[in-house]
């Protein structure tokens, strides 16, 4: 099996656990076969904004109403454009099927007003400066694995390459939050299934893939780690004191790297929003 096919078959695997999560399972089931001629990737996304729209409502899907439809692309116009017509089209797959079924007495997203394509100049300006373009990642990246600043600073980062590598490429290859990055402990990484398990937002627990291109960075911190950590700490990720780095210092850890890269403010949030944009621009 070749890597696009266990690529496709993860993504089916999504598909399904996705549905199998969802209080709306047997209408998302049901919406996957209405959308069979698509890809994948197409049906992930639009199975994801539906089970948003159908949790938000809080109804019975026959039970929905134009003002339901409308009011949750109201609350859409608030983000990227491509992201509005995405959720536009997942809607409209949904209306489409829930008419065609017998389920709805009318195909309601055909009285919303369709999202714009574009983002404004403003919009478009305000996105650009939120996330790394893939020049700044190497940039960033090469200060990371190089050092940036005075010798004196570099010499003192050098102490550290193992962890910093090691943070930078799981906060830009997962997306995590600060706050995840922080929560870390060794024991919710695992090399062999090649998974970091997470306590995210709302203590959701999640589970996110590690790229095979990273493994080795992981490992040399691994080493490195069990010369400088304390006895008993649990933490992935732990400060000169040999205690868990704090999140003010990993907001640090951050920054200091990203100095050199002119017009950008560079923090963890912009490592995530970096991540996001990447994997819109592979799926899409």
């Amino acid at each position: 099996m070749n890597g696009y096919d266990t690529y496709e078959e993860k993504v089916k695997e999504n598909i399904n656990r996705k549905i199998s999560k969802s209080s709306y399972s047997s209408y998302l089931k049901s919406l996957a076969n209405h959308l069979s001629s698509l890809s994948d990737n197409s049906i992930y996304h639009y199975i994801d904004i539906v089970n948003e729209f159908l949790t938000e409502s809080s109804k019975q899907p026959e039970e929905l109403s134009l003002e339901d439809y409308d009011s949750f692309m109201v609350k859409k116009s608030k983000f990227v454009a491509s992201h509005q017509v995405l959720a536009y089209h997942a809607l409209s797959h949904f209306s489409e099927y829930m008419f065609a079924s017998g389920k709805a007495s009318k195909n309601w997203m055909l009285f919303v007003k369709r999202p714009k394509s574009k983002d404004s100049r403003k919009t478009i300006e305000r996105r650009d400066n939120g996330y790394l373009n893939e020049e700044q990642i190497k940039e960033f990246l090469n200060n990371v694995r190089n050092g940036c600043g005075t010798d004196k600073q570099k010499a003192r980062q050098k102490e550290w390459r193992e962890r910093d590598i090691c943070l930078m490429l799981i906060a830009l290859t997962t997306g995590l939050r600060r706050a995840a990055l922080y929560k870390l402990d060794i024991d919710d990484i695992d090399l062999v299934k090649g998974t970091i398990t997470v306590v995210d937002k709302g203590d959701k627990i999640q589970e996110y893939n590690i790229p095979s291109a990273i493994v080795d960075d992981i490992c040399k911190w691994l080493k490195k780690r069990e010369r400088v950590a304390k006895d008993g700490e649990l933490a992935l990720f732990v400060s000169n004191r040999g205690t868990r780095m704090t999140s003010e210092a990993i907001y640090a850890c951050v920054k200091k790297y990203g100095a050199t890269i002119e017009g950008k403010q560079i923090s963890p949030h912009k490592l995530r929003a970096s991540y996001a944009t990447a994997l819109y621009e592979k799926t899409h």
